[in-house]
């Protein structure tokens, strides 16, 4: 209907096909950055630097369980993760729960050593856990680096797989909506319901999550929109270049490689492209809508 490949393939066939590929890469990434970045986003902006302190051996071993909690999750359970990619999304989704629930139970492992280690004198001192300060270092140093570079030179290393794809772009795209919720909870923390949740007993990270996040998400969830135009946008990029995914997956990049090895099959160059662009503009259009929708101006 469309036209064919250079191996007689039918072209419509590559672009059903790649939008899968393209969406699935898309929404999973910026299902992984909005997690760490709201997350990451929302502990920073509420608590502070001195809301939380620790005892000196809990603080010390958590610090050093965050490596093997890495390795026993999600080094060791990549070929799981890998596997329930190729069967379905609610799968990986499944997988990648347990395998986050593995890395805080290995954490939590570590900190009870450390409560342990702390009955020690010297290890009993209780230290401000400069959550905000330490956060917003790790972003900025995200920020200084080049993400597209940063992107390309770790998955031209990584072996060329749709979930290292969905990983990398994942794990270097959460620091804007970090920053967006951080701001969102600076403001949020002190007004007259958090103060009223407070005085009736409740913890900070209930008050946290149950009272300040669902008011403070909004900006986040805009920024989350636009993110995933962008990691469909680079992920058709290093498909383009060759690099990413496995080189017998049919994508919209890939499509777009093959019309420059034959510029006479401009239907290998016009359709893919057309393709990528109607999907990027309709999800920035849709994020431009839930920002209309949630910007406070408008609501005056």
């Amino acid at each position: 209907m469309l036209g064919t490949g250079k191996r007689g393939e039918d072209l419509l066939s590559g672009l059903i096909h790649g939008s899968k590929v393209s969406v699935t890469v898309g929404f999973l990434s910026m299902i992984i950055a909005g997690i760490i970045g709201i997350f990451l986003g929302a502990l920073s902006g509420f608590f502070g630097d001195d809301k939380i302190k620790l005892t000196k051996g809990t603080l010390y071993m958590s610090i050093g369980g965050i490596i093997p909690a890495w390795f026993y999750s999600f080094h060791i359970r990549s070929y799981i993760l890998e596997e329930a990619l190729k069967t379905s999304t609610l799968s990986f989704l499944w997988e990648l729960v347990l395998t986050k629930l593995i890395f805080i139970l290995v954490i939590g492992l570590f900190a009870l050593a450390g409560m342990i280690l702390s009955k020690v004198k010297f290890f009993n001192k209780k230290v401000p856990l400069k959550i905000d300060s330490t956060i917003s270092r790790i972003i900025e140093i995200f920020i200084s680096l080049p993400r597209l570079l940063l992107i390309l030179s770790i998955a031209a290393i990584a072996k060329p797989s749709i979930l290292n794809l969905v990983l990398i772009i994942g794990l270097t795209s959460w620091t804007e909506i970090a920053r967006f919720t951080r701001a969102e909870l600076l403001s949020i923390r002190n007004h007259d319901y958090i103060l009223a949740a407070r005085s009736m007993g409740l913890s900070e990270f209930r008050i946290m999550l149950r009272h300040a996040l669902p008011n403070g998400i909004s900006t986040a969830l805009v920024a989350l929109t636009f993110g995933v135009s962008a990691a469909i946008l680079i992920e058709s990029g290093l498909s383009f270049l060759g690099i990413g995914v496995p080189h017998d997956s049919v994508t919209w990049g890939s499509l777009l490689a093959a019309g420059r090895e034959n510029f006479s099959a401009w239907w290998l160059v016009v359709f893919p492209g057309l393709a990528i662009f109607a999907t990027v503009t309709a999800l920035n259009f849709l994020g431009e809508a839930m920002r209309e929708i949630w910007d406070p101006k408008n609501k005056c």
